[in-house]
């Protein structure tokens, strides 16, 4: 979950975001599951879940709504690459590994991959924006 704040237009009170993804966004692999003795994290999909945190937290829900962000790749190489990327993965891989790397996230990502070759990365987030 990740909390933002900023001035809300016409308002002057102090606004924050909150936000997650659905627990099926992710199919984790066995090696990236959390360990056993970590407590679950809340399903903030769930109706009043946010909410309740938001109240725990002070916070007064005001409005929420759901934003869908899709990320499209041309094709395998390109995904590959675009996805060791991100948080310099490629340098912690190391230049010996980087290419092992990419086949295992693009195989990863292989539900993803449309008939043309391309791949569609579609996430639905679910914020409530709250007052202080």
């Amino acid at each position: 979950m990740t909390t933002a704040s900023s001035a809300a237009a016409g308002s002057a009170g102090r606004w924050g975001a909150l936000w997650g993804a659905r627990p099926t966004d992710w199919a984790l692999t066995e090696e990236l599951q959390l360990p056993t003795y970590a407590p679950p994290d809340p399903d903030l999909s769930r109706p009043g879940v946010l909410e309740a945190l938001a109240a725990r937290a002070g916070l007064v829900p005001e409005d929420e709504f759901d934003v869908v962000w899709a990320l499209e790749y041309p094709d395998a190489e390109t995904l590959g690459r675009a996805m060791v990327a991100v948080a310099g993965l490629a340098v912690l891989a190391g230049a010996e590994r980087e290419q092992e790397l990419k086949t295992a996230i693009v195989r990863g990502l292989a539900p993803f991959r449309r008939a043309d070759g391309s791949y569609r990365l579609a996430n639905e987030y679910h914020y409530l924006l709250a007052r202080a």
